[in-house]
């Protein structure tokens, strides 16, 4: 009857149970298996979620895409080895040599290569003595990333009568560098001080506000402040210029502050905020 199965049910002992058994299985997939691999033998330790198992190893080795190498498909306590990866699911972990990678050269397009272009500028320049070489140079060679080149080039243009074209191909090197010798140089020299070169400036010196002796870097700060409503800016600046620049000279960086908010078209109320500072 049913209540007999029942009763016989709950008799059982726990090695007579129906429940699966949680013991791992002695084999996997054989679509997974490697050469000379026996599966996922009891040593594979299965349980442990950061164990490297020896049979994964030796897939990856086969050369085997590493997402399938280091799954378990079969057994209750597969489920520790069931690894996501991120990126190519495909991806092998062997040697190039062992995957027979074979590099090619990019195709010839014909544009033309930008470190040639740069080489071949900065030798007119060193012939010719044209400092407009040296302008394409920096341009050439800040499309490349090549920070340290930039620098270089521009201790050659910052005495030339291009500098000011140069400057702006000089800032973000020497920003990344965190050159705050160089920089300001650069930045007084540029002709177009926009928002990025501004940021830059303040970025470099905001930490240094309070130990700030240099009269020129804190005129260049005062004069250009950042963002649409200066007074934020020179709120941040006033205890510095007025140690440094005193009190004739914080008010000199106000009235120029003033009339670029009165030329950049300011309300009559932003600019009674910047003469509140005085």
């Amino acid at each position: 009857s049913g209540s007999q199965t029942i009763t016989t049910s709950r008799s059982r002992s726990p090695s007579q149970s129906s429940t699966p058994s949680p013991t791992p299985s002695p084999s996997v997939s054989p679509s997974f298996s490697a050469p000379g691999t026996q599966g996922n033998s009891p040593s594979a330790s299965p349980s442990l979620s950061g164990a490297p198992s020896p049979s994964a190893a030796a897939r990856c080795g086969a050369p085997i895409p590493f997402l399938l190498s280091a799954r378990t498909m079969e057994g209750a306590r597969a489920r520790p080895w069931r690894t996501a990866a991120y990126g190519d699911p495909l991806t092998l972990l062997a040697t190039p040599a062992r995957i027979g990678v074979v590099r090619t050269a990019p195709p010839d397009d014909g544009a033309e290569n930008l470190r040639v272009r740069a080489a071949a500028q900065l030798a007119r320049f060193r012939d010719a003595g044209d400092a407009a070489a040296l302008v394409e140079a920096m341009r050439d060679l800040e499309c490349l990333g090549d920070d340290k080149a930039v620098a270089q080039a521009w201790d050659l243009a910052s005495a030339s009568d291009r500098a000011a074209d140069a400057a702006p191909f000089a800032l973000g090197a020497l920003f990344r560098a965190r050159d705050i010798e160089r920089y300001p140089i650069a930045f007084a020299k540029n002709a177009r001080k926009d928002r990025l070169a501004r940021e830059m400036l303040w970025h470099l010196y905001l930490p240094r506000l309070a130990t700030l002796d240099d009269k020129r870097i804190v005129a260049l700060l005062g004069r250009y402040p950042r963002g649409r409503d200066p007074k934020i800016d020179l709120e941040l600046i006033k205890p510095t210029a007025v140690r440094t620049l005193g009190a004739a000279g914080w008010s000199q960086l106000l009235d120029a502050a003033a009339r670029d908010a009165a030329a950049n078209g300011a309300s009559k109320a932003a600019i009674d905020r910047l003469d509140a500072l005085r």
